[in-house]
């Protein structure tokens, strides 16, 4: 009886360790995968970000180009991993849509940015969403405050 018990209790400890193993296993690939994700997104939404702020500061629709095939290929991992912050990547990946779809609308018209009141509140809001998703970003790609991936920014230029 005391040996069929040990024996039980193996099995039972044996398969709890397993189930844990695997889980932390699992949870590791995952925060791996959302670290990649992160540090392929960060200079796209970077140069995005970027693009956006000389629109909103030279008023022209010719800056005003967005990219986001990054984000169509690493949206799933990104939504799946970081939680309640996916919704400020989305939204902004989404204003990067309407702008590019904007911008297309306006295309070979001389009406600026600025001539359109809606717009330029948007385009504020916008940026300000831009860096904190970037902030984001950078929190999950492992990157402290202070560092960049900007190479003006690393070699002072």
């Amino acid at each position: 009886m005391l040996i069929a018990l040990i024996g039980i209790c193996g099995v039972l400890l044996g398969g709890f360790l397993n189930a844990a193993g695997t889980y932390v296993m699992a949870r590791r690939a995952e925060q791996r995968d959302l670290r990649t994700a992160a540090r392929i997104l960060l200079p796209e939404l970077l140069e995005n970000q970027k693009s956006l702020e000389e629109a909103f500061e030279t008023g022209r629709w010719d800056y005003a180009h967005f990219e986001t095939r990054r984000w169509a290929q690493y949206e799933l991992t990104v939504v799946q991993a970081i939680g309640d912050e996916w919704a400020q990547l989305t939204a902004v990946y989404t204003a990067f849509g309407l702008l590019n779809a904007d911008r297309e609308n306006r295309r070979g018209s001389n009406e600026g940015i600025h001539d359109d009141g809606d717009d330029f509140t948007y385009f504020e809001l916008t940026v300000e969403a831009a860096s904190k998703a970037a902030q984001t970003l950078r929190r999950w790609a492992g990157l402290a405050p202070g560092d960049s991936i900007r190479i003006q920014e690393i070699y002072g230029v």
